[in-house]
């Protein structure tokens, strides 16, 4: 289970790991956040560039009231294992991202206790092991087209 407090905030996830490394790169339209551990690797970043995904079949996941809405998929590359994670919170147009790679399952298992979505200081966090059901697809199907965006996320 993970930890009630954040060792680090960045980005709106909590890394409760001690030994968390952060680098964070300007990308002039938005960021790029790498989180190094002894046992896994993390990135996320953000742009000003708005997609809207059809989050209404994918799995949701909560805190107490506090919902997101995620696409995860999970490979094995060399010597690697990777989870991807796309989020977003309830009624919400777009989201973020997190990526974590790890050399061993045991370091996977770690990152997902390790890191929790953090919605604010008053708020439960939401550790990233809850969002536990994975895709067999890589990518997020867009909203379709003369859809309001908001209602590819609904409550």
């Amino acid at each position: 289970m993970a930890a009630s407090y954040c060792l680090a905030i960045l980005a709106g996830f909590c890394f409760h790991s001690p030994d968390v490394d952060a680098k964070l790169q300007d990308t002039g339209l938005g960021y790029a956040l790498t989180v190094k551990t002894k046992n896994y690797e993390a990135t996320t970043g953000q742009t000003d560039v708005i997609r809207a995904y059809d989050w209404r079949q994918e799995p949701k996941a909560c805190a107490d009231e506090r919902c997101v809405r995620y696409h995860k998929h999970c490979s094995t590359g060399r010597r690697v294992l990777v989870c991807n994670y796309q989020i977003a919170f309830i009624g919400e147009t777009s989201g973020g991202y997190i990526a974590v790679r790890a050399k061993n399952h045991a370091g996977l298992a770690a990152a997902q206790q390790e890191i929790s979505l953090w919605f604010g200081s008053d708020a439960p966090m939401l550790v990233l092991s809850a969002l536990s059901t994975a895709s067999s697809t890589t990518a997020l199907a867009a909203c379709p087209a003369g859809i309001d965006p908001i209602q590819c996320n609904p409550p």
